[in-house]
This record gives C-alpha cells, sequence and structure tokens, in this order.
C-alpha cells in the first residue's frame, strides 16, 4: 500500500454493552485504494463497521480518518467529513422514487450545491437509475436497489465509501453486475472498503485485505495473495476455481 492512508484504524475495540466483539483490531486504508474485510458470519465485519462510521462508540482504541480522529463522532458528523456507510440491507425509502432517495444523499451541506452534478455522475454510473428516476425504490429489483443505494451514498461526495454485504440476497447473475460496478466506482476514484461474505470476489477486486475472525485481525494481505493462500482457501473457499 505506496499511498499515504486515508483511514487508520489502530488497536479497536467495541462491543455492545458489556459484551465485547472487536479485540484490538488495526488496518488501513490508502487514499485510493480498494481494501476488503472479509469473514464468516459473526466475526465482526458489520460491528466494524458501524464503529468506523459513528453508530457505534468504541471501547477503546483510535479511528483516524483523513488526519482527524473520528473516534465516537456522531453519524452526521463523519457523514460531513467525507465518509459514507451502505448499510446491509440497503436502508432505502421505499416509497420514495429513485431520484427523491438520490437526492436526499447529498445531505452534507458542503454537497448540496452539486447536487445535479453530483446526480449527473451517478445517472452515467448507473443508467438504469436514469431511465427509473421517477419509479418508486420499492419497485426495483434487487440489484437495480442495491445501485440505488450505493449512487445515494456517492451523492454526498465521499472521500471514503464502505460498502457492507453489496451481494447479499442477489442472484448469482446480479452478483457479477453489482461487483463490475464496484470496479467502476474504484476506477473513477472513489476510495472503498469492501466487506463481504463472498470472500473469492473480494479478494479477487482487493488491492489489499484483511480477515476477521471472532472480532480479531487473523490475517492481511494483497487480494491476489490472499486468494492464493491455502489456509484462506480451505477455511472460506472450498474447492472453488
Amino acid at each position: 500500500m505506496a499511498n499515504p492512508p486515508l483511514l487508520e484504524v489502530r488497536g479497536l475495540c467495541a462491543g455492545y454493552g458489556d459484551s465485547q466483539v472487536l479485540w484490538d483490531v488495526s488496518l488501513a486504508v490508502p487514499q485510493g485504494g480498494l481494501v476488503a474485510i472479509v469473514g464468516a458470519n459473526g466475526a465482526g465485519k458489520s460491528t466494524l463497521l458501524k464503529t468506523l462510521s459513528g453508530l457505534l462508540r468504541p471501547m477503546a482504541g483510535e479511528i483516524v480518518f483523513d488526519g482527524r480522529s473520528i473516534a465516537g463522532m456522531p453519524p452526521q458528523q463523519i457523514v460531513a467529513a467525507g465518509l459514507s456507510h451502505v448499510p446491509e440491507g440497503r436502508g432505502l425509502f421505499s416509497r420514495m422514487t429513485v431520484l427523491e432517495n438520490l437526492q436526499l444523499g447529498a445531505y452534507p451541506a458542503q454537497v448540496r450545491a452539486r447536487m445535479n452534478e453530483s446526480l449527473q455522475r451517478i445517472f452515467e454510473l448507473f443508467p438504469r437509475l436514469a431511465e427509473r428516476r421517477e419509479q418508486r425504490a420499492g419497485l426495483l429489483s434487487g440489484g437495480e436497489q442495491q445501485m440505488l443505494a450505493i449512487g445515494r451514498a456517492v451523492m454526498a461526495c465521499p472521500k471514503l465509501l464502505i460498502l457492507d454485504e453489496p451481494s447479499m440476497g442477489l442472484a448469482p447473475r446480479i452478483v457479477d453486475e453489482v461487483f463490475r460496478f464496484v470496479q467502476t466506482l474504484h476506477a473513477s476514484g472513489v476510495t472503498l472498503v469492501l466487506v463481504e461474505q463472498n470472500i473469492q470476489s473480494a479478494l479477487r477486486l482487493s488491492d489489499h485485505a484483511y480477515v476477521l475472525k471472532t472480532g480479531r485481525v487473523v490475517m492481511q494481505g494483497g487480494g491476489a495473495e490472499l486468494l492464493a493462500d491455502a489456509e484462506i482457501r480451505k477455511a472460506y473457499i472450498g474447492s472453488l476455481g
């Protein structure tokens, strides 16, 4: 990871009440990188993301984003600082139109003046959303809803975009399409953190990856390096080619 880190996490511990989920987690996301965080169910991936985006307060440790400590900062301030999080389950407003959902993504005051420019960018990235701009979000297909959730987050002009399980619940053909959109976003200059149970695809896309197990980072390395690792393949991928 030659580029300087946009996000640094050092010794992070977090959980719910008296139940600790994350233990001394440290990682770095370089400017312009695509970093995957992978692991089985219950590894602590979503807890990590909730802590990074301010939905959970850390028990201990540091979170430094763009040179500034954001540990314990309210979520709206973290979004305004340039970190956007697309949650598992998408969180769309189903009765609102595609356009209205996208417009809500331009929440931070500093990006509202660029809303039309941002909308044009989203419609170029996701032409299907342009075609369905007046359709209610709840009537979209699963893949289209995922595009909309990602597009809404990009409307905030984030410096870092975190995607939590973007392939969850989608048919294999649609999963491939969503991952192509992730590649397109990264190629357009967006720094990305991708959290996925689809470990094979996540490692293929990533520049660098971290493996979480029971709330701890147990392995890290280049995506291709981990994909070729016999231990990783045996534990998470099996005989897939």
